[in-house]
């Protein structure tokens, strides 16, 4: 697995032509090192007729998961519950789904 990937249905609910930015933000595990609690890693801008609704899908690289480590020469990920949220804005609460990473190198 060389990146992670996010799906989501978007839909204009309105009577009128509108534009959405789609954001993806990680927000990593107990941190070992300091890190942003939310980070963006992906987005995407729309523009949806009246009633319209399209599916998107954003890739992220796992090395985005990861930070650089001296000592491995390489990016490592920290083991741990990381989250992926989907959200119109980095303070919105969004769509978030959990997943577990071992740690490891990604890339040297």
């Amino acid at each position: 697995m060389d990146q992670l990937r996010a799906s989501v249905t978007v839909t204009n609910t309105g009577q009128v032509e509108a534009a959405e930015v789609v954001q993806l933000y990680l927000e990593p595990p107990a941190r070992e090192v300091e890190r942003p609690a939310r980070t963006l890693v992906a987005f995407q801008r729309l523009l949806l007729g009246a009633g319209e609704a399209r599916r998107i899908t954003l890739a992220v690289p796992l090395r985005v998961c990861a930070r650089f480590d001296p000592a491995q020469d390489g990016f490592v990920t920290e083991a741990g519950l990381h989250r992926l949220v989907l959200a119109r804005h980095v303070e919105d609460e969004g769509l978030a789904v959990a997943l577990e990473l071992e740690a490891g190198l990604v890339c040297p």
